[in-house]
């Protein structure tokens, strides 16, 4: 475990980039980046699967890295089932997940997959397709623009966790 906090955002900032890179799936790659400093529970990671490539890898909607950080602040934060007498937006979770929303925004200029492959890439991609895939691999996805998104997205979400008083492991 590094033992400062700035070598602790680097790394999970690294261990974000090299999940994305191997197993691919914006989504949960951001989340075990995370799961490796934070107690995050298995069935997060599980829960992320069909969350990647802009939901379902249709690249339409929101980016996978986003919507991880959006799961892990609802664990976190979120409405329980012992809670159902107060509403849902009185919960720290949507604070958070705005946050990072004005992150994405300010870097890709949206936290849509769509936006954010425009922003990279200089297009976007069918990921239905096979040839949407290999065009975007072609393009440098698994080796330094998905990767890095992955990665940022970890450190932004390690780093509002952190601020609201979440404890490493």
């Amino acid at each position: 475990m590094p033992d400062n906090k700035e070598e602790v955002l680097n790394k999970i900032y690294e261990l974000g980039h090299h999940y994305e890179a191997t197993i691919h799936g914006c989504a949960q790659s951001t989340i075990l980046a995370l799961k490796n400093f934070f107690e995050i529970d298995d069935i997060i990671f599980k829960t992320a699967n069909s969350l990647s490539g802009g939901i379902a890898e249709e690249s339409e909607g929101n980016c996978g890295a986003f919507l991880a950080g959006a799961l892990t602040f609802s664990y976190f934060f979120g409405r329980d089932v012992d809670s159902l007498d107060k509403s849902g937006s009185s919960f720290k979770d949507k604070e958070l997940t705005r946050k990072l929303r004005q992150k994405f925004i300010e870097k890709y200029n949206g936290e849509r997959c769509e936006q954010i492959q425009t922003d990279i890439f200089g297009r976007s991609f069918n990921m239905l397709t096979d040839k949407g895939k290999k065009e975007m691999e072609a393009a440098g996805g698994h080796d330094d623009k998905c990767t890095s998104v992955v990665g940022n997205a970890a450190v932004w979400i390690a780093k509002i966790l952190l601020d609201e008083g979440i404890s490493l492991k």
